[in-house]
């Protein structure tokens, strides 16, 4: 309940920032669409976690390939029914509606067969534990909210700067280069750290140690950054290969970038464990 309305504060959020600036300047009608955006990806993570929490990861995958074909599927379908500039943005961003609204949907009918507990009827919920919960959390967005979007701006902080300094070419280049690989390293981080999690906080709850978790793991991503590390070095010519080679600056970018993707691989899976040790004030300022 409490997730359902940060979801919709969230959303809520959007559209008077949306209409403020369409007040002030003249935007695009489809940038509406973003609260709606918002919302069902705000949901979609909410099952995802109510998922992993009950370790219904087969859940989660379908989730994932459904959010992914779904989104694929109405952006082509969109792309080769219609000509345009206006309509292939159109069908990206119907794609990405349509694909969090279905995985919602499929998770939602799933677990609510599963679990009695989605249903307001079901004697789960009460306004005291809503308030409860609110009251005992009540400081976990002022460091994971402000945390995040640094977090987030300085990933995205080269799509507005490289336009600046350099050619808009320049640009998709890049853009490219990171998107082939960020795709299956996010993919695998985000698996991962739904594993992870749900096992670090069994190990918390039953009051052992973390310390020798924490290195087994930390062991076991290293060998796969140092198994990386030689692939994304050498990616120069398998890019220009696949994709022309105009393209094989991508591969370049790749390489420059190795160090900085290879830490996100990582340390990624583990991204859980200042809110699992208490330690979101200290995790922000290490951000900072």
């Amino acid at each position: 309940v409490v997730s359902l309305g940060l979801a919709l504060l969230t959303a809520l959020a959007v559209v008077t920032c949306v209409t403020t600036a369409d007040y002030f300047v003249v935007a695009d009608s489809l940038i509406f669409a973003l609260p709606v955006w918002v919302f069902f990806l705000a949901m979609a993570s909410i099952f995802e976690k109510i998922s992993n929490k009950e370790r219904r990861y087969g859940i989660i995958s379908a989730q994932k390939i459904v959010t992914a074909t779904a989104a694929a599927a109405v952006s082509i379908f969109v792309g080769w029914t219609n000509n345009g500039s206006q309509s292939s943005a159109f069908g990206l961003i119907a794609g990405a509606i349509v694909g969090p609204a279905l995985s919602v949907l499929l998770v939602f009918l799933v677990l609510r067969k599963q679990t009695s507990c989605l249903s307001f009827a079901s004697g789960c919920f009460s306004t005291k534990s809503v308030f409860s919960t609110l009251k005992l959390y009540r400081h976990f967005p002022a460091f994971n909210l402000p945390h995040a979007m640094i977090n987030t701006a300085a990933g995205n902080a080269p799509v507005f700067l490289i336009p600046i300094f350099f050619a808009d070419a320049l640009l998709g280049v890049y853009s490219l280069g990171v998107r082939v690989i960020q795709a299956p390293l996010s993919l695998f981080v985000s698996s991962l750290y739904n594993v992870l999690s749900q096992k670090f906080f069994d190990v918390r709850q039953r009051g052992d140690s973390l310390s020798d978790l924490y290195e087994k793991y930390v062991k076991y991503m290293f060998g796969i950054v140092l198994f990386l590390f030689p692939i994304f070095w050498f990616l120069e010519d398998p890019m220009a290969y696949v994709f022309g080679a105009k393209w094989s600056d991508a591969g370049k970018y790749i390489r420059i970038l190795s160090p900085y993707l290879l830490f996100v691989l990582m340390v990624g899976p583990f991204a859980f464990v200042p809110v699992l040790l208490g330690k979101q004030r200290q995790a922000l300022q290490l951000e900072i």
